[in-house]
């Protein structure tokens, strides 16, 4: 891996932020959800989801669920 990306996962790692994934049901954006969990790199939000499919997802791949979070559905 490059110099340059691993001084950004390490800048990443040290000041992890929370990420919103508008596009959680797709397959693309599944996959790279978990690699930035498994890496360690932000938390993760994906509004479309289920409380109950984001707690499938994260138990599919090995991860924590509390890593990968759900906001509340109710609305205003």
């Amino acid at each position: 891996m490059s110099e340059f990306l691993d001084r950004m996962k390490a800048c990443a790692k040290a000041d992890r932020k929370t990420i919103v994934l508008p596009e959680g049901e797709d397959p693309r954006t599944i996959a790279a959800a978990e690699k930035i969990v498994a890496e360690g790199l932000a938390n993760l939000v994906t509004p479309r989801s289920s409380p109950s499919s984001a707690r499938r997802r994260a138990s599919r791949s090995s991860r924590r669920a509390s890593r990968w979070m759900t906001p509340p559905t109710s609305a205003p």
